[in-house]
């Protein structure tokens, strides 16, 4: 499924002036399973997150936990890593449930938001008039190759990143 939430397609998504706010939303191909987790999060005693053991999943979680949890609610939210998919791995990790880790959270939010000031402020730098070539803004992949291009022509191929 990948994000269930996200910063918005257009706009920064990012308020510099309000120490980095960031604004999210639900990507339309995410809301009818976000509307189904919903119901059947409402009859849960508990709440198991098993996502990608990654900053990226662990961020995941947080957005889940954070659209599921009522605003009085009282349910256990935990969190399951596992490495490998194989019976024994799965079933160590629910015997040994957790909490996400809000520093890979910040982690990932933190990565999140450079991506969104490079793609946004810098990448049209990069642009080059008349050579065919466009970065989009969201496209700091692109950004990052052309940087290290330029930069392996201006320092030679010792360049490293």
């Amino acid at each position: 499924m990948g994000h269930i939430r996200d910063l918005p397609k257009s706009g920064l998504g990012v308020d510099v002036e309000k120490d980095f706010t960031l604004t999210y939303e639900v990507p339309s191909k995410a809301k009818k399973v976000l509307t189904d987790l919903k119901k059947t999060a409402k009859e849960a005693e508990e709440i198991v997150l098993a996502t990608d053991p990654d900053r990226e999943g662990e961020a995941i979680a947080w957005h889940l936990e954070e659209l599921l949890r009522g605003k009085k609610d009282t349910r256990v939210f935990s969190r399951v890593v596992f490495h490998e998919l194989t019976k024994e791995a799965i079933n160590e990790a629910f015997k040994n449930p957790g909490k996400i880790d809000l520093d890979l959270v910040d982690a990932q939010q933190a990565r999140r938001v450079l991506d969104r000031l490079v793609g946004y402020k810098l990448s049209p730098l990069l642009n080059v008039k008349g050579s065919g070539r466009h970065l989009t803004p969201r496209n700091t992949g692109g950004f990052w190759g052309n940087f290290k291009t330029a930069a392996k022509k201006r320092f030679g191929p010792s360049f490293r990143r």
